[in-house]
């Protein structure tokens, strides 16, 4: 290292050890570093600058700098210097000017070091620390983390999911976010990036990047025209249901929404609103977002909010507006429900596997989707592990107070190789796979097939072609281990000569989101074997399965439910109350003393009777008297 950039670093180190107790002398305005560059007294610069003349660029800047000290104007100008001084050397080093060049992008970090020392804690001081660092990643990282941020690293392998936007330092969040919507080798990243962004920055334009650059890898910029959408966007309210009931702990809200293929306007969070009792609750949402650029939809946004603290007993609403980009329109639900303390029973469901194989590592491109067995074991000397999956779509947690994955050991297969017991473990999967059709492990010659088309395999969870043995996939997934979340169910014990079920508890896993299945692998790589029966074993009722325990029915017809609390009997010109006068005026006094209960059951009202237009409007005009009525 040269002395020049030797003192350059001790300098650096020097105010970055001090800029905290720096003052900047002036307000600074919201926004980039370089927004102010659009006033007028920087009109010649930009003209200088935008036709090549770099070095006159350089000069109206420092000018400029010069004849507004201490103000926001000279910290703009100095930015402009910097990246003009950046450009110029560029320009130099591509006409062979090594000499130049090195000369100046020395003032050039020199001016970077100059605004970081002179703007602390300011975005131009964030700017002049991206001017030095030049996107270097050990560097992006520490400086992410001296902000307090999650790094790119922490996103891409998927450490860190989402944080609120507000815990970002408003004065780096554009430049902050800027960068992660730049990153992303593999489509795979681009996505979690993508997630990231939506989940943290909702009023961004992730999703639009991303829809270009889908559009650029399969074609059609040219025929991209949103404005020929004129279909809303759809919206599913999974749960609550209209008018339901639920306990204090479970008024959770499931929303899905999406909006037609890549070509389509897709949903804009930023413009959307999600209410509980009139107040926003959007960015405490959990969103998960599942893209497909060729398919019929472009993305399925699935919205997941759980209240803090458990809601109190009576009437509650969710209202989701989900607004199109662009001028698109907004989809509105309002979603009344009521919360009640009376326990209901407990309900039991059972979601059979929609897939499951083997993956082994001795083979590391054969399928086993269609084997019948699933194995747990060394295959010559090495490991094979099983993957499941299930439909968990329709699935609605609320009330959920288990989740069950139970596999059953096939009794005639020796359990052997354990010892005195050694734990196997699942963990849930975090990218999609395909089950497939091959079939060899364990089967006699003539039942062994290597099957056609895509397959999951020990290298990738979509084996485009498992017909040979090789790879046709770009994604190596190791078995799984390298898309697969640390485990939330506790560990189960096999032992020798075991039988019967082989039960982890999921519940954690499920509330989580388990798209994509669980993988299932033993806790030491030692010679032990143990083989669960499969959803092909002919055997519906041994086959892995998922058992889902609740702790009692939620309804979802309105006029069982809240509408009955309100003393609503029946649908007809007149009201009854349920037992007698005294409910009724109870009920009545509840209604008008919240407006927003009157509009509520007025809602609700209108839309069991959108059918009948004349029962509707009778119902409404009985309805209003009745609140009206002493």
């Amino acid at each position: 290292m040269k002395m020049k950039e030797v003192l350059r670093l001790l300098l650096m180190m020097l105010w970055l050890g001090q800029f905290a107790m720096a003052q900047v002398p002036f307000p600074v305005s919201g926004g980039n570093a370089g927004d102010l560059l659009s006033d007028p007294i920087f009109r010649k610069a930009i003209a200088l600058r935008d036709n090549f003349y770099n070095e006159h660029a350089v000069a109206e800047f420092r000018r400029i700098a010069q004849a507004h000290p201490n103000t926001e104007f000279e910290a703009a100008a100095l930015v402009g210097e910097a990246q003009e001084l950046h450009s110029w050397a560029n320009k130099a080093e591509r006409e062979g000017d090594s000499a130049l060049a090195t000369q100046l992008r020395a003032e050039r970090d020199d001016r970077w070091m100059d605004i970081a020392e002179r703007y602390p804690d300011t975005k131009y001081w964030f700017q002049a620390r991206l001017g030095l660092i030049r996107g270097e990643s050990q560097g992006m990282a520490e400086l992410f983390t001296e902000v307090g941020v999650p790094t790119v690293e922490d996103i891409r392998v998927g450490r860190v999911s989402r944080i609120k936007g507000e815990s970002i330092p408003i004065q780096y969040r554009t430049y902050i976010l800027g960068t992660y919507l730049g990153m992303g080798d593999t489509d795979e990243e681009k996505v979690r990036f993508l997630l990231f962004v939506r989940q943290s920055f909702p009023d961004s334009s992730a999703l639009d990047r991303l829809q270009y650059h889908f559009l650029g890898k399969i074609g059609g910029y040219e025929t991209f025209d949103d404005t020929l959408d004129v279909t809303p966007a759809t919206v599913e309210v999974l749960s609550p249901g209209l008018g339901s009931q639920v306990s204090p702990g479970q008024a959770s809200l499931l929303v899905r929404a999406y909006d037609g293929d890549i070509r389509s306007r897709q949903i804009d969070l930023g413009s959307s609103a999600i209410e509980l009792d009139g107040q926003d609750i959007l960015s405490d949402c959990i969103l998960e977002s599942q893209i497909d650029a060729q398919g019929p939809l472009f993305e399925i946004l699935t919205i997941r909010y759980t209240p803090a603290t458990p809601l109190s007993p009576g009437l509650h609403t969710y209202r989701v507006a989900i607004k199109e980009a662009g001028d698109g329109q907004i989809t509105e639900k309002i979603i009344p429900f009521m919360v009640t303390t009376t326990p209901p029973g407990p309900t039991t469901e059972t979601l059979p596997a929609t897939s499951d194989s083997t993956l082994i590592i001795r083979e590391p491109h054969q399928n086993e989707g269609a084997n019948p067995r699933l194995h747990l074991k060394k295959v010559t000397g090495k490991p094979a592990q099983v993957v499941v999956g299930f439909d968990t779509s329709g699935i609605d947690t609320t009330g959920l107070t288990k989740a069950s994955l139970v596999l059953d050991i096939d009794s005639t297969q020796n359990v052997t190789g354990w010892g005195n017991g050694r734990a196997i473990r699942a963990q849930r999967l975090l990218t999609a796979w395909t089950e497939g059709n091959g079939k060899k492990l364990g089967l006699p010659n003539n039942q062994q097939s290597s099957g056609s088309g895509g397959g999951v395999t020990w290298f990738s969870p979509i084996d485009s072609n498992i017909s040979n043995s090789q790879a046709d996939s770009a994604a190596n997934w190791n078995g799984g281990a390298s898309y697969a979340a640390p485990s939330t169910a506790p560990t189960v014990t096999i032992k020798n000569h075991q039988s019967g079920e082989v039960i982890f508890d999921v519940t954690q896993d499920l509330l989580a989101g388990a798209n994509h299945g669980w993988l299932i692998t033993r806790d030491q790589d030692v010679g032990s074997q143990v083989t669960f029966l499969s959803k092909e074993s002919g055997n519906p009722e041994l086959a892995p399965r998922l058992i889902l325990e609740y702790g009692g029915p939620i309804a979802s017809a309105p006029t069982g439910g809240l509408l009955s609390q309100l003393g609503i009997h029946s649908f007809t010109n007149k009201l009854h109350p349920i037992t007698g006068p005294s409910e009724l005026r109870s009920i009545k006094q509840l209604v008008q003393e919240s407006p927003t209960a009157i509009l509520v059951v007025e809602h609700l009202l209108t839309e069991t009777t959108r059918t009948s237009p004349v029962l509707g409007l009778a119902t409404r005009v009985a309805y209003r008297s009745w609140v009206e009525l002493s």
